[in-house]
């Protein structure tokens, strides 16, 4: 088994970071949450860097964020959402309420994805996004991933399996069929 570091604090975004004792446990919301840092480290590099970027640099930036923003959507609706509904029973409107905030972004990537980086609306558009997903990512990590913990209902372990499976077989259909 792979050893995973020791991490108990907030990382630079302010969202809650898993503790490494916890990863034997629950593979699951570690992998989630390590996918949130890199995707906020995302958003966070093209804020960082958007006034040295080209037009060109910033449409390829936004597209892989975005492209990273739905590959871990379809991860949590199509695993981690099913399982985290059947074990939460009459609180399932967590989940609901995920899916619907998953929409609004789906929403705003689609905007995105045919808007030119000159286009007045394309700054708002990503900063608006950052911002939705910052705000659903701290309420999985801060309410949604303690009470499935909690609940101890799940293989989490097992979960992360299958989560990190998906999470391979989405990024090798992306360089098998790179159009996608």
């Amino acid at each position: 088994m792979p050893s995973f570091p020791q991490l108990n604090h907030r990382n630079a975004s302010g969202a809650a970071v898993t503790t490494g004792a916890a990863l034997t446990h629950d593979r699951a919301t570690f992998l989630l949450t390590a996918e949130h840092a890199t995707i906020l480290q995302m958003f966070t590099e093209y804020k960082r860097r958007k006034y040295l970027f080209s037009n060109a640099q910033k449409k390829s930036l936004v597209q892989q964020t975005c492209r990273l923003l739905a590959w871990h959507s379809q991860v949590e609706e199509q695993l981690f959402y099913p399982a985290a509904r059947a074990a939460l029973h009459k609180r399932g409107h967590l989940i609901d309420e995920a899916l619907v905030e998953h929409a609004s972004c789906n929403a705003l990537i689609a905007h995105l994805d045919v808007t030119p980086a000159d286009h007045p609306l394309f700054e708002a558009r990503f900063k608006v996004l950052a911002d939705y997903v910052a705000l659903h990512f701290a309420e999985e990590e801060d309410n949604l991933f303690p009470l499935i913990r909690a609940l101890g209902t799940l293989n989490l372990n097992a979960l992360g399996d299958q989560i990190l499976a998906l999470q391979h077989a989405l990024r090798d259909e992306a360089i098998t069929n790179p159009t996608h």
